[in-house]
């Protein structure tokens, strides 16, 4: 199911656009579903929901790929178990499938360290058989949430959902192929940038992620 609301949203920061969100999903609520936030802008939003929904928090901890040349310039992503996204146009690009392979084990050690970072020796709570609700604060090309479904479906939850408060159209339609749901609060054709959607929006700090999965919701 595919949700609009209106044409170019303004929230006044991350915390108006989960209290949204969190009306969207309220049928999911006292289900137990496990909330996967994307960091680091997806995590207060993603401690919201979990709270609102009574349900468990974890990370979709996944690192884009860049160009060789151009790092900026994502053409796919990893999730932690190596499940990876990677653009349509690839073999266009003439990239050595050496290099690709490579730069997805120096991506996965990234990720470790990232874990260690943000949880300290907590385990990853696994996706099996779980309602999963994948959550960012704004979703542009889709590589990131895409590969989020991807490492969230290797383990064979009930169902996956994705949510976001603003998604261009063909990235809405990209993502809804692979997910069971997408809510959204918008998806607008004009799109150029996450922050021109928010009033507010602060850079989410390492320490911020840290602190807010330390006192996450887990009620499984």
């Amino acid at each position: 199911m595919v949700q609009f609301a209106w044409e170019k949203p303004f929230f006044k920061d991350r915390q108006e656009a989960a209290q949204i969100l969190i009306g969207k999903l309220s049928g999911y609520r006292g289900t137990n579903p496990l909330v996967l936030a994307i960091p680091r802008g997806g995590v207060e939003m993603g401690w919201m929901i979990a709270e609102a929904l009574k349900g468990d928090l974890d990370l979709a901890l996944v690192h884009k790929i860049g160009m060789p040349d151009q790092p900026e310039f994502a053409i796919g992503a990893v999730g932690e178990n190596g499940v990876s996204f990677m653009v349509s146009y690839l073999p266009s690009l003439n990239i050595p499938e050496s290099w690709i392979r490579e730069e997805v084990k120096r991506q996965m050690g990234h990720l470790r360290e990232q874990r260690k970072l943000y949880y300290g020796n907590h385990p990853r709570i696994s996706t099996a058989d779980r309602t999963v609700i994948i959550v960012d604060d704004g979703i542009a090309t889709g590589s990131t949430a895409l590969a989020a479904v991807r490492s969230a479906a290797a383990e064979f939850p009930k169902r996956i959902v994705v949510a976001s408060p603003v998604i261009p159209p063909d990235t809405l339609e990209l993502i809804h192929r692979e997910a069971d749901e997408v809510v959204v609060i918008a998806a607008p054709k004009e799109f150029k940038a996450v922050s021109d959607f928010y009033e507010k929006f602060p850079e989410v700090s390492d320490k911020t992620v840290a602190t807010l999965m330390s006192r996450r919701p887990v009620v499984s």
